[in-house]
């Protein structure tokens, strides 16, 4: 199954991007480029993107392109599938100049504009639909309509995908290309993990020339175990790294980590320390006086007064906050320093 980490390409940063691409496991990952941006038509713009599309087959990662009818002239061809051979794509995402009759008869595969189209081909059975990216600030999705073109495309048996904000912002904004606007400004990792588990996207596709290793590494984790790292700031610098599980029964205001009773009983009696006002994010251990209770870590998720029986003893960083709408009851857990992602 592919990963569901996709990444953009631009023939006008392939050079910088290459060395990340490297790095990464080419094999069922899908990358996403445009092959009709006017600021990229050069005068080697021809050899320039079928030396990228190339390197990019080479190394096995799957690719989308996005074409208008502008794109068969820039290449020189009378048709997609003159295009699909010189560029080796596997996808095509169309823009203007065709219609759903040219899929219709097309034995190509098709990407659809999940931005824009409410309906997709009839035929297909399992259609891939791709929302745009918005490089203009408050031009972005909102995510009511997110939703509603969602839940539409979903009814057809739609895999879905959508663009969260990379590093290295891509021009001419420099001001980041996600799918919704409320991600515009936040870590692509909580971006991403907002998308695949509140949203339950099928890919998230980096709209931005790179994206920072340490936001990688943090997805990969996801990726490769379902384990979601938290950033945080703890007073206890044993706590960093241990796994948890977020209990079943664990109320919408807070969660409780299933373990953390049990790793407390080896350890010293609790005795109360900064019984301090529990604000959303904090991380609390309960002290001695909550008995049979002493040890338990939480995490609120809302506004908790002060409590003589319980110690704050961390707090998640303020970047990170938005991951507490994306854990789930069930879910494993990790803190990692903030400063690490620094």
């Amino acid at each position: 199954m592919p990963k569901r980490l996709g990444f953009s390409v631009y023939v006008s940063h392939f050079d910088e991007q290459q060395a990340f691409l490297t790095q990464i496991t080419g094999e069922d990952v899908y990358v996403f480029t445009s092959l009709h941006m006017s600021e990229e038509v050069s005068a080697t713009y021809k050899e320039a993107v079928m030396s990228m599309c190339h390197w990019l087959k080479g190394k096995g990662f799957i690719v989308i392109g996005d074409v208008s009818r502008s794109s068969l002239s820039t290449f020189n061809v009378s048709s997609l599938e003159e295009l699909q051979k010189l560029l080796q794509i596997d996808y095509f995402r169309l823009d203007d100049g065709f219609t759903q009759a040219d899929v219709a008869t097309s034995s190509l595969n098709f990407v659809f504009n999940a931005s824009t189209e409410r309906l997709v081909v009839d035929h297909l059975k399992a259609p891939i639909c791709m929302h745009n990216f918005y490089p203009r600030p408050e031009t972005g999705l909102d995510r009511e309509q997110f939703k509603e073109r969602n839940n539409i495309l979903k009814q057809q048996g739609a895999k879905l995908l959508a663009f969260i904000p990379g590093d290295n912002k891509r021009g001419p904004l420099h001001l980041g290309l996600p799918t919704l606007e409320e991600h515009r400004y936040v870590p692509s990792y909580v971006s991403y993990l907002d998308l695949v588990k509140n949203e339950k996207l099928d890919y998230v596709f980096v709209g931005d020339v790179t994206l920072d290793l340490k936001q990688y590494q943090l997805i990969r984790e996801f990726e490769t175990t379902g384990r979601i790292q938290l950033p945080v700031n703890l007073n206890n610098k044993d706590l960093y790294h241990q796994s948890f599980t977020i209990r079943s029964d664990s109320p919408k205001s807070l969660l409780r980590l299933e373990e953390s009773r049990q790793y407390a009983k080896s350890g010293p009696i609790i005795e109360p320390t900064a019984t301090l006002s529990r604000p959303r994010g904090t991380i609390t251990m309960d002290n001695k006086y909550y008995l049979r209770y002493s040890g338990e870590i939480q995490i609120t998720r809302a506004d908790f007064v002060q409590n003589h029986r319980v110690n704050v003893i961390g707090q998640i960083a303020d970047d990170y906050l938005p991951l507490l709408d994306s854990i789930e009851n069930g879910d494993m857990i990790t803190f990692v320093p903030s400063e690490d992602l620094i």
